[in-house]
């Protein structure tokens, strides 16, 4: 993979854009640089070097087809392993690259195959600078454009020169907010004028450049303390701030920064940039360095970068860690100081965590005069919560350079909160059972497992509120994973993967078991509660059979006969029934609750059966809390 650019490497400048070129589409800068990707960023660009940088004596590109593959693209282009297949997608649907012939992996008999790309060209379709009517590269090199407001046509360049140490060398090592910025200086820097395409000295603002850009402000001031640091761009216009009322103040502007000056910039005198001195007359360069195959001048070396018109740190490629060694060696330990606009205080709290870290002085200087001190603290507060292989300083100061993302896993804040209890309990009885280990259960999970652990968890505990079941369901979760890996022999224990693949089935056995339990509770509630309210419904009977006895003989009189006939089968009939049954047969709640059957579906008289009581006449009806006494009120 290509190296990224750390605190040794410095960019020596640009060099004449008229050499060591590549005629390059302007919508690479329009579309694909501000609404991509970096790794989008950097496989696109890397394809129109690769197609735009070779040219015949006509200038025309020697090929128009480019075969590669993930290694080269990981290797060359820069892209991370991890990235680099979702950006060449990106590439692909955003109509950047056309695919010719797909990879082909590695299989028994074949040989493996790299793809075939080219770049997408839209021949036939209007210019536009909009991702969303995007559909290709616009193929001529001038463009017929409508004036804003709609005044009329005009001629548009569709190309432009740009200098392949942007390809070559920046975009393969600079993140994307370094990229985005350096690009939009870069591009309008380079401009036609009357005699043909020539760069100008353009400058820009933190301002303007947030909305080239498209970022926010504080992101694009972050990048330009990088570029400057790097060697990209320098500082043309120091800032100021006016105490009275703010009518002085001015903004601080930078340009790109050029290997030499040249007479043909408009509006700059020559000897305004770097990497040539003039003693007593004559221009004296410094040595020169390879860039692109290419010899070019390397630029002074001396002069303080500045940031915002502060004054900074000198970077200065090898001669800092020259300087840094003497100090470390010759003088005590102490904090950084700095001019810049970053407060001392925490300057100095973020260089003395450094330290606590492990860093050496050097290197705790210089990261705590780059990153903020959150920066710092939380990017050392997530360390424990990232794999480390081998070298933890080193991954350590790539988190707080690059200010890498918060790491999976749960926050130690929540370590003491009961949920994070409960997950560590059920990964370590997990995977106790998964190995068929049955005494007490002491694996320490991953952070990983934690994370999806505490969020299972939650799901499982609104099924069962019971904590006091968490071992057993990490076991029986354990035990069921175990099973389902039976026929698998490269299959993984992993809790996390195994919660995305089985967590479901589990639950819903959880589920079912819980809605068994529920409802068989919910039965005896109800037997319960029936029992308790018994005799004051049999209370209800007695007043129901009393006032239809007195109200209605002649329909009371036809429950009668059908109880006397019902009696005198059980005792006459061909089976004669024991005298204890007689004896139950003639008892009042029997009789009550024969007056109910009778009469429950009767068109005349309707004596309604326990629960529609209930829901009727009960005060204390089932589910319902209250203190008064069931109702004695008659059925009317």
């Amino acid at each position: 993979m290509a190296p990224e650019a750390n605190e040794t490497q410095y960019f020596p400048g640009f060099p004449d854009f008229r050499a060591n070129v590549t005629f390059v589409p302007i919508q690479f800068f329009t579309v694909v640089v501000p609404h991509c990707s970096r790794g989008t960023v950097r496989i696109v660009g890397y394809a129109l070097r690769k197609v735009l940088g070779w040219v015949d004596e006509h200038g025309n590109p020697t090929r128009e087809q480019l075969r590669f593959n993930y290694r080269e693209l990981i290797e060359k282009a820069g892209v991370s392993r991890e990235c680099v297949a979702d950006a060449l997608r990106q590439a692909l649907d955003r109509h950047f690259l056309r695919c010719v012939h797909a990879p082909r992996p590695h299989r028994e008999g074949e040989q493996a195959q790299s793809g075939v790309y080219e770049i997408c060209w839209d021949v036939e379709g209007a210019y536009t600078n909009q991702p969303s009517e995007f559909r290709g590269f616009y193929y001529p090199e001038s463009a017929i454009i409508q004036d804003q407001g709609g005044a009329g046509l005009r001629s548009k360049a569709a190309r432009k020169n740009i200098p392949n140490a942007f390809f070559d060398y920046l975009l393969p090592r600079e993140r994307l907010s370094v990229i985005r910025v350096v690009a939009a200086l870069l591009f309008y820097s380079i401009q036609w004028g009357p005699g043909g395409e020539r760069r100008v000295s353009v400058s820009r603002s933190i301002s303007e450049l947030s909305r080239l850009t498209r970022m926010s402000r504080s992101r694009v001031h972050e990048a330009v303390v990088e570029a400057q640091r790097r060697g990209y761009i320098e500082l043309a216009q120091p800032g100021r701030f006016d105490l009275a009322g703010g009518e002085n103040s001015l903004a601080a502007i930078y340009r790109v920064r050029w290997v030499r000056p040249s007479a043909t910039v408009e509006g700059e005198p020559a000897g305004a940039s770097g990497g040539e001195t003039v003693r007593n007359g004559e221009r004296e360069t410094e040595r020169s360095e390879k860039v692109n195959g290419q010899s070019v001048r390397k630029g002074e070396r001396d002069q303080s970068e500045k940031a915002n018109g502060q004054r900074s740190q000198n970077v200065n490629g090898i001669s800092i860690k020259t300087r840094l060694k003497k100090e470390e060696t010759a003088a005590p330990e102490r904090a950084p100081t700095t001019a810049d606009s970053k407060p001392v205080v925490a300057v100095e709290s973020g260089f003395e965590s450094l330290r606590k870290a492990g860093f050496d002085v050097a290197t705790a200087r210089r990261l705590a005069l780059e990153r903020s001190e959150d920066v710092i603290r939380r990017q050392i507060a997530w360390l424990p919560r990232r794999t480390v292989n081998r070298n933890r300083l080193g991954l350590l100061r790539r988190a707080i350079e690059e200010d890498w993302p918060k790491p999976h896993g749960v926050d130690p804040a929540e370590e003491d909160s009961p949920l994070y209890s409960a997950a560590k309990l059920f990964a370590s009885h997990y995977y106790a059972a998964y190995h068929g280990f049955a005494g007490e259960a002491a694996t320490e999970p991953f952070p990983k497992d934690l994370e999806v652990a505490a969020q299972f968890l939650s799901r499982l505990l609104k099924q069962d509120d019971n904590h006091g079941k968490v071992p057993e369901w990490g076991r029986r979760f354990g035990r069921l994973t175990k099973e389902a890996h039976r026929t698998d022999p490269k299959a993984k224990p992993n809790l996390s993967f195994a919660l995305v693949l089985f967590g479901d089935r589990f639950l819903q056995e959880i589920r079912t078991e819980g809605s068994a339990r529920r409802t068989e509770a919910h039965g005896k509630a109800r037997k319960a509660h029936q029992a308790a309210f018994a005799a004051a419904y049999l209370q209800f009977l007695r007043e129901t059979e009393n006032r239809l006895r007195e109200a209605k003989p002649a329909v009371y009189e036809t429950f009668v006969r059908q109880r006397e006939k019902l009696r005198r089968v059980m005792t006459s009939g061909p089976i004669l029934v024991s005298a204890e049954r007689i004896a139950a047969f003639d008892a009042e709640q029997s009789r009550l609750l024969a007056f109910v059957e009778f009469f429950h579906d009767n068109r005349q008289v309707h004596v309604p059966d326990f629960w529609e009581w209930e829901r009727h006449h009960n005060p204390n009806a089932f589910g319902v809390q209250t203190s008064s006494s069931p109702s004695q009120e008659a059925h009317s």
